[in-house]
């Protein structure tokens, strides 16, 4: 968790454009949902038993963490 804020953080002073920021925020997002999906046991759970919508909507949890996280940086910048 720590190094996905240091990572943003880090993403957020480099590029001075907003489509720069759009594009490097949205693939931070991306590469951190998908280490947690690695990790999460209920996640790895739902995929060994095929359920499609506990996937689905640990998914959308994982994103909105990771968005609420990004947020919170970027308010102190």
């Amino acid at each position: 968790m720590v190094e996905f804020i240091k990572h943003t953080l880090k993403i957020i002073t480099e590029y001075h454009t907003l489509d720069d920021l759009e594009l490097k925020v949205g693939e931070a997002i991306t590469r951190q949902v998908e280490r947690w999906k690695h990790t999460d046991s209920c996640y790895q759970t739902a995929v060994l038993s095929g359920n499609d919508e506990k996937m689905h909507g640990l998914e959308n949890c994982f994103i909105g963490m990771a968005r609420e996280i990004v947020f919170e940086c970027m308010i102190y910048i």
